[in-house]
Parts: C-alpha cells; sequence; structure tokens
C-alpha cells in the first residue's frame, strides 16, 4: 500500500491542531448547567470569581446542593457569569472558566478558582490556578480560547441576563418553581436553602 493512500487516514486520527479549536456557545452554557431540566426545582445563581461573599456560597452551600439535590433530581442549576466593575479580575477569571467550559471543564475550574480566590485574586494571576486542575493538553486548549470572541459573548450573555433581572449585587440566587422566582440576595446556608428546595419541590 502507498503512503499517499493511507496519509489522509493518519491525519483523521492525529489531534487536531490548536488553532482549529472555536468555542461553543452551546457548549459552554451547557456546562454551566447541572442536573436535570425536567427537575422540580430550577435555581439561578450569578455570581462572580472575584466576590468574597459569592466563594462563601459556593463552597460552604452550593457544593452540598449539587451533592444532594442536583444529584437527587430535585434541582437543576444554572450559573451565570455577573462580574462586577469594582472586580478587576473577575471578568478574566470568567473567561478562564468558560473556555473551560467549553471542553467541560467548567466545574473543575470554577472549584479551584473559588477555593483558590484569595492566591490569585489580589494580582490576577489566573493561570497556575488553573494550571494545577487541568492536564497540560487541556491547559494549552483553554489558554486558546481566552480571546476567543465567542468566549467573551457568553459572558457578554450572562451579564445581559443579569442586568435585565435587575440584579445589583452578587451572590444572587433564584430559587424557581412554576414560574414562580424567589430571589436570595445574601448568603444561605445549606439547611436554609435545602428547606426551601424541598417546601418548593412538594408542591
Amino acid at each position: 500500500m502507498k503512503l499517499t493512500s493511507v496519509l489522509p487516514l493518519i491525519l483523521c486520527l492525529l489531534p487536531a491542531p490548536l488553532s482549529s479549536f472555536q468555542a461553543s456557545p452551546a457548549t459552554i452554557a451547557a456546562s454551566k448547567c447541572m442536573g436535570s431540566i425536567m427537575a422540580p426545582v430550577h435555581l439561578e445563581l450569578y455570581s462572580d470569581f472575584q466576590c468574597p461573599h459569592c466563594r462563601k456560597l459556593y463552597l460552604e452551600t452550593m457544593r452540598q446542593v449539587f451533592a444532594d439535590c442536583v444529584k437527587n433530581g430535585k434541582v437543576y442549576m444554572i450559573h451565570h457569569d455577573f462580574p462586577l466593575p469594582g472586580h478587576p479580575y473577575a471578568r478574566e477569571a470568567a473567561r478562564w472558566a468558560d473556555a473551560a467550559g467549553n471542553f467541560n471543564k467548567y466545574e473543575e475550574v470554577t472549584y479551584a478558582l473559588f477555593e483558590k480566590q484569595d492566591q490569585w485574586s489580589p494580582t490576577g494571576n489566573i493561570e497556575p490556578i488553573v494550571a494545577a486542575v487541568l492536564s497540560p493538553t487541556d491547559l494549552a486548549k483553554v489558554k486558546k480560547l481566552l480571546k476567543d470572541p465567542r468566549v467573551e459573548a457568553a459572558i457578554d450573555k450572562d451579564v445581559a441576563l443579569g442586568q435585565t433581572a435587575q440584579i445589583h449585587s452578587t451572590p444572587t440566587l433564584f430559587v424557581e418553581r412554576h414560574q414562580n422566582r424567589f430571589p436570595i440576595t445574601t448568603f444561605v446556608s445549606f439547611d436554609i436553602l435545602k428547606r426551601l428546595i424541598d417546601e418548593q419541590a412538594s408542591k
């Protein structure tokens, strides 16, 4: 068999060059959702990666919601980026998370950014935090997408949704059931939030 006859097959089996990767808005949006859309209760969270209150809510409450209410089918969770003007590195952090979402790594990067917020927030040195939770190959892919206008558009879309919802601070959490929305604009413990979720799910 001539080399020229097998060359197309070889090329198909090789990894695509990094320059060929493009952000997919649908993939990014899907990566920021957890659980079944048919769940009785929907939660929408607007947060800022550089916000200390968002960090506390995510680590102390939302992680338990994911492990309990989402896993058990009671909650469909949607995360929205809402970087505040007063936080100079929040939007850059959102770019890293959304770019990672293009490769289904949104949750891993989100957890790392909130957990290590005190390390990157003073200087904006985000890359080492992300590098610690991604493989070198995935990190290279994510870095390639940081300037992709589709990633920027995903953040802009979340911000526009937040502005339409008249959000002025983070975190803002909406608990929704049968088109009834209950806004929570401060820290809420897992026990209290779970009680509200259970009450709504039973209606």
